[in-house]
């Protein structure tokens, strides 16, 4: 018997076979804009001013409390040489199902998990008043993406409501990136 077969599907299905994703993540500029008294102070940078800047960073705090958040979430992809378009464009999303992360969009699934490893988030609505959010440098790991992403220009608009109070606005300028192989030198003979 062919042992080896065997072996290769166990491994395949208990996922201990860990796969390098070809690309990265990067950030270029942010820019957050509080639109509403309900928020007492909103802050957003990018911690790394020189070398690659794989992390954001954001604090925020909530002036009262938030019962019916909802959120819009527009990614739009953007290259020199095309026009934009639109890849992702989700509106009047519930907030709640965000903090819980029982939606159904894998990319908000994947979103949500990247802020609980880089901060304390509230998991569940009403959001209590003086709660305060600070996500420092986070990053985006490309291990939890599908395993191909395009290597792109990106902008990614953000933005969070109470009921129709718009509370702010989150925009983020990037591009995913394709890191570099390691080439093998030809020896000299």
């Amino acid at each position: 018997m062919n042992y080896s077969f065997y072996l290769f599907v166990f491994l395949c299905n208990t996922q201990f076979i860990t796969s390098w994703r070809s690309f990265t993540f990067r950030f270029s500029a942010i820019q957050c804009t509080k639109r509403s008294q309900l928020i007492s102070f909103i802050n957003c940078s990018i911690p790394q001013q020189t070398g690659p800047r794989d992390g954001l960073s954001l604090s925020l705090k909530f002036s009262t409390a938030i019962v019916n958040p909802y959120l819009d979430l527009i990614v739009t992809a953007t290259r020199s040489s095309q026009s934009e378009f639109v890849i992702i464009n989700i509106t009047q999303f519930d907030g709640c199902k965000f903090l819980q992360n029982t939606n159904r969009f894998n990319l908000l699934k994947i979103l949500r998990n990247e802020f609980e490893k880089f901060a304390k988030m509230p998991n569940k609505c009403p959001v209590v008043k003086g709660t305060e959010i600070h996500v420092k440098n986070m990053s985006l790991d490309p291990e939890r993406f599908p395993p191909y992403v395009p290597q792109t220009g990106f902008k990614t608009e953000v933005r969070l409501w109470e009921k129709y109070t718009p509370l702010f606005n989150l925009n983020v300028i990037g591009s995913v990136d394709m890191k570099k192989r390691i080439k093998k030198q030809q020896s000299k003979k």
